[in-house]
């Protein structure tokens, strides 16, 4: 999947259109109050922790499950590999950590832990697919793409094994000439995974897993606002700076082997620039959040060959939430495609893809005023991991 910063920067959102264009959705706006607590359908967990008060590593949200240590600086990202059993964190304390997350060690007190120094360097982000394994990271000195070569079954079936999980197979230059927005890997069960890096200009570049560019991809709209994969490896799409999300899909041989890219379907429901896109671990659903004021869940599982549109299942309107679109940093559909997961500063607020509906908001969800820098569902669509700003830890959510 794909790893990058939560967006800081966007344009004024106002109140803007409620629905997008809605003309195929039965209902629109009608999310809940969660921006507002104690409205029905809602469920307000309160704040991390009280003024005065030395930071704490637990948290009075009935949805807090554990904290996890490790880190000796500020963690950058988390990221769920080996089918959800391991979860990897990238940090300023220039190391990688591989934390066991199978169902007996996520209920444990501690859970075990490798940890992948980085020399002379650090890792941003990491991201790897669920079938794949190799994981992809971007250097934080060089901008580098690194590539790393992953194997847990040895340590996961004994967590005393000495053999390490994960070694470097190589760098390379991605060639952006603008900073990296998105880093990707792009692949699945029967699909070899490629590294698709995407910058803030209109530049995608699409390389091999030992660094040979395969393609490079211009979106022409603008400026890129976000980008993400899908999990079987079909699909890729572009938040951009117009009010369209562009889906494309992978070309493979026989083989699985990339041979190229093309236009698959557009999104057209917004009607101003589209800040985030995320789709569901079946690729059949994708939500997307725009500066117009609204979110949109489409149904993407479509004959687009005969060019069938894909179609509007539900589109919610921010304010209804007390909600403007810029103050959405990390926006995140979960697999099973059912809840949205958003990161507001420190808080975060969860809302049911269907309804609209507000399910709960986490306050100050790593201490007050500490910037929730990244969530990532697990891929039971049960808990949820986040990362924030300057904290060396890392916190585990559950959502149902």
């Amino acid at each position: 999947m794909g790893c990058g910063r939560g967006r800081d920067e966007s344009g004024k959102s106002g109140k803007g259109n409620k629905s997008g264009k809605s003309g195929k959705s039965g209902k629109s706006g009608k999310s809940g109050k969660a921006g507002k607590a104690g409205k029905a359908g809602s469920l307000s967990t309160g704040g991390g922790r009280k003024k005065g008060k030395k930071k704490s590593t637990t948290h009075e949200s009935p949805l807090f499950m554990k904290t996890i240590k490790g880190h000796g600086g500020e963690v950058y990202s988390a990221s769920f590999v080996a089918k959800g059993m391991v979860l990897a964190t990238t940090s300023s304390d220039r190391t990688v950590q591989f934390h066991a997350t199978t169902a007996k060690t996520l209920k444990a007190a501690s859970m075990p832990v490798k940890v992948m120094p980085i020399e002379l360097d650090e890792v941003k982000c990491l991201a790897s697919v669920p079938d794949a394994d190799v994981a992809v990271g971007l250097s934080g000195y060089a901008g580098d793409v690194v590539v790393f070569d992953l194997s847990f079954s040895a340590w996961l079936a004994s967590s005393s094994s000495r053999d390490p999980v994960a070694t470097e197979r190589t760098r390379f230059q991605p060639g952006h000439r603008d900073d990296i927005l998105k880093l990707l890997l792009w692949g699945g069960a029967n699909a070899a995974p490629v590294v698709v890096t995407v910058g803030r200009d209109t530049l995608v570049r699409i390389h091999s897993t030992s660094g040979t560019e395969l393609a490079v991809l211009d979106t022409k709209q603008m400026r890129n606002n976000n980008a993400a994969v899908s999990a079987d490896g079909r699909f890729f799409a572009v938040a951009a700076f117009t009010s369209d999300v562009k889906i494309y899909e992978a070309v493979r041989d026989k083989a699985g082997a990339f041979t190229g890219v093309e236009l698959a379907m557009d999104l057209g429901g917004h009607t101003r620039s589209v800040n985030f896109v995320s789709f569901s671990a079946d690729a059949c659903r994708v939500a997307t959040l725009s500066l117009d004021g609204s979110w949109i869940l489409w149904d993407i599982d479509v004959r687009y060959m005969v060019n069938e549109d894909p179609h509007i299942l539900h589109v919610a309107a921010l304010d209804d939430a007390g909600l403007t679109a810029d103050a959405i940093h990390v926006f995140e559909l979960s697999p099973d495609g059912n809840t949205l997961a958003f990161a507001i500063n420190a808080d975060i607020m969860l809302f049911d893809a269907n309804s609209g509906e507000a399910i709960a908001t986490i306050t100050d969800a790593h201490g007050e005023s500490i910037r929730i820098t990244s969530l990532v569902w697990h891929p039971s669509s049960k808990a949820l991991i986040s990362t924030a700003a300057m904290d060396k830890h890392v916190r585990l959510w559950k959502t149902s």
